[in-house]
């Protein structure tokens, strides 16, 4: 800075000049030559509601033989998923949310509210295009939990469903332990469990919890409950990559918001 208070240039050289614009064509081949990420995506899973209408039925069905997924629904949703057993109501086209509540057909208007012992609905597989990684994430309210006959019988949530009898399942909420939280593998229709914690505080009815699942590459499992880490793990058997997700929400009178998956 000179007397006055200028700041001097300095003098602009023919070397240096040749030595700037190298630099910017170097860094513009090294960028072009690294592997460009695909860009990410999110899928919105019921944020059609309005294809259907306020109180009336999402989707829903009976309980079929067989191992079920979202495809074997009686009542297909408009979109990406489907309640392949019991039902799933539309509680407000403005925010896209719903409710479980029992089935009784395709043309059934409003019983919205949670009666029911079983609901459990997947994305359909032709819908679930993302792939590791991925980020399983939403908002659940409980209103009520119906009374349950077995120590086990919680809220649980599916990051891969390839369907009912193979599957990733987490386990939280249970009747006798809410604050424990499971991960397991379901295959040919039998569980077992990978890894185990704890929640901070048991969970209550009649409160917004935010849930967030991240799958990584090799089989490994990320839990968030209201925005804090409760297990990160691997399957050390490797038994699903990636898949559908979904939920089973027996016993829960529940409402589902924000329902996303995100590409990472």
């Amino acid at each position: 800075m000179n007397s006055v208070g200028f700041t001097r240039v300095p003098h602009f050289t023919r070397r240096r000049f040749l030595q700037l614009t190298g630099a910017s064509a170097a860094a513009f081949v090294v960028a072009q030559a690294l592997p460009r990420r695909a860009e990410a995506a999110t899928w919105r899973l019921h944020d059609d509601t309005d294809q259907v209408g306020l109180r009336k039925l999402y989707s829903g069905s009976h309980n079929n033989p067989g191992c079920d997924s979202g495809e074997t629904a009686d009542c297909p949703g408009p979109g990406r998923i489907s309640c392949y057993w019991g039902a799933l109501y539309v509680n407000s086209v403005r925010e896209h949310r719903l409710r479980t509540g029992p089935f009784s057909g395709c043309n059934a208007d409003w019983p919205g509210d949670g009666s029911t012992d079983r609901v459990r609905w997947a994305s359909h597989h032709s819908a679930s295009g993302w792939q590791p990684e991925y980020r399983f994430s939403g908002k659940l309210y409980v209103y009520d939990i119906l009374d349950r006959p077995d120590p086990w019988n919680g809220l649980v949530l599916h990051p891969v469903h390839m369907d009912n009898c193979n599957n990733y399942w987490i386990r939280l909420w249970e009747r006798d332990n809410p604050s424990q939280v499971v991960w397991g593998r379901e295959v040919d229709d039998s569980e077992d469990w990978i890894t185990s914690a704890t929640l901070p505080s048991p969970p209550q009815p009649g409160r917004w919890y935010e849930y967030r699942v991240d799958v990584l590459p090799g089989s490994r499992l990320k839990f968030y409950w209201n925005r804090e880490l409760i297990f990160e793990d691997t399957d050390p058997k490797g038994t699903y990559s990636q898949g559908p997700v979904g939920m089973r929400l027996d016993y829960f009178d529940t409402i589902l918001a924000e329902t996303r998956v995100y590409q990472l």
